[in-house]
């Protein structure tokens, strides 16, 4: 086990910025949109651990002059990559998924194995939390997920109007939780309604595009009416639930939750949490709900936020499911005579596994720049992930825009979280490249092939 003492992070002033669908990052965009107030902060004084989808149209991010103060710690082991109670992973695997990380520009990747550390590694910087993005939806599944297991809401199939009466008569009176959380509410998304001073009732008031129920359209505006629901079940606000009756039991103490103008943390994104944590995060879940002997979450739960839709079988309720699936090489917009394609030809017609890609292929593109050379405008598009359908999913994913992932194979007894932390004057073009979702989560499923 590693100890590590207390932390004490000094940031400077948040930044918001605003992604458009079309655009690129408007940075400092404070004017036309609201000055959130910070979230919740939470301050580590002692602590102990054993380790630890889409687009959307706006990112929460560090302001460039971030300071922090001096970490200590009582692990010896060479700065930026902590490995202890080794796992039954082929060393060399986890070493070339730490290589392809680091090719993809990633901040952090943590590995978890039958809930003991088998790696955590930071390639810049020191640990501390980063914006996950929407993971910040994911989080918020287990906020109601809480107040169903401890009996204070009895169903998501409860409609809105049970909290707002506004929608008792006509079309909207058919919009459950239920709907919300898995992004089938028929709302209209226009992101712009979080823009507003009162985002909530920017929401109420938006327009239905679909009947409730019948067509999964992701969301990031409908789903700020669960934070709103949570604080009127519990009273409290839905960051200082999560922090007090989630978070303080897996010993998560250093975050940070970005509210609204109103007060209402927001759900889409905002959640700036430590890697390493959002591997506790996934240990609960592989555990179904339970934390060291502590029921957090009811095993009932658990399934039924992990269950696949019945209108979009690839998600749940706010968590995405991790599919089966394969890689293979697309080459043929590589022109016949080039140096790459007669590397890539004799894999082009058969699934990729570990030792071709991370080995094989590997080695053979060293000379050109390695895989990365796959990751770049000029043969972007050659790694082609194939979803094999009608196949039950290995596990689930919470996913943020820019690379921010927590993936958990229960079976495999494997949780990976790879973050990227979204720099100023980033791109989208860039924060694109590096994505690294497919094949993180192609990866991940043949660590113990």
């Amino acid at each position: 086990m590693l100890e590590r003492r207390g932390v004490t992070l000094r940031r400077g002033s948040a930044l918001l910025s605003v992604v458009c669908e079309s655009g690129g990052i408007v940075a400092g965009c404070w004017d036309g949109f609201p000055k959130a107030r910070r979230g919740v902060r939470i301050r580590s004084r002692t602590s102990s651990s054993t380790g630890g989808g889409m687009k959307i149209q706006f990112l929460f991010s560090a302001m460039v002059g971030l300071t922090f103060g001096l970490m200590a710690s009582s692990c010896t082991s060479t700065p930026g990559a902590r490995s202890l109670a080794p796992a039954p992973i082929p060393a060399g695997r986890v070493e070339a998924l730490v290589r392809r990380a680091a090719q993809n520009d990633s901040t952090a990747l943590v590995i978890w194995k039958e809930g003991e550390l088998v790696l955590e590694r930071w390639f810049d910087g020191e640990p501390r939390p980063i914006e996950s993005m929407s993971i910040t939806k994911s989080v918020t599944a287990l906020a109601i997920g809480r107040l169903v297991t401890d009996g204070r809401l009895d169903s998501i199939d409860r409609p809105l109007s049970d909290w707002y009466p506004q929608w008792r008569e006509g079309p909207k009176s058919g919009i459950t939780l239920r709907h919300l959380l898995a992004h089938t509410s028929g709302l209209d998304p226009w992101f712009d309604r979080l823009r507003a001073e009162d985002p909530v009732a920017a929401v109420l008031d938006s327009p239905l595009v679909s009947s409730p129920g019948t067509r999964f359209e992701y969301n990031n505006a409908a789903i700020i009416l669960l934070p709103a629901v949570v604080h009127r079940i519990s009273g409290k606000p839905m960051d200082e639930l999560v922090r007090d009756e989630i978070f303080a039991p897996l010993g998560i103490r250093d975050f940070s939750w970005a509210r609204a103008p109103n007060g209402i943390p927001y759900a889409n994104a905002g959640l700036q949490i430590r890697p390493a944590d959002l591997a506790r995060i996934g240990e609960l879940l592989r555990n179904r709900g339970t934390w060291r002997g502590h029921e957090i979450l009811s095993s009932a739960w658990i399934d039924e936020m992990l269950r696949p839709g019945t209108v979009e079988p690839t998600y749940g309720l706010l968590w995405w499911m991790e599919p089966t699936g394969e890689l293979t090489f697309d080459t043929s917009t590589i022109p016949s005579g080039d140096p790459l394609r007669g590397i890539l030809d004799p894999y082009s017609a058969r699934p990729l596994r570990f030792p071709d890609l991370y080995d094989t292929v590997a080695a053979a593109l060293e000379p050109m720049g390695g895989l990365s050379l796959l990751d770049g405008s000029a043969h972007g598009g050659v790694l082609k992930w194939r979803r094999i359908e009608d196949v039950a999913p290995i596990g689930f994913r919470a996913n943020g825009w820019g690379g921010q992932n927590l993936i958990v194979l229960p079976d495999s007894g494997l949780i990976v979280v790879r973050m990227r932390e979204i720099r100023p004057g980033d791109t989208p073009e860039v924060i694109e490249r590096y994505g690294f979702n497919d094949e993180l989560g192609w990866a991940v499923a043949h660590l113990l092939d």
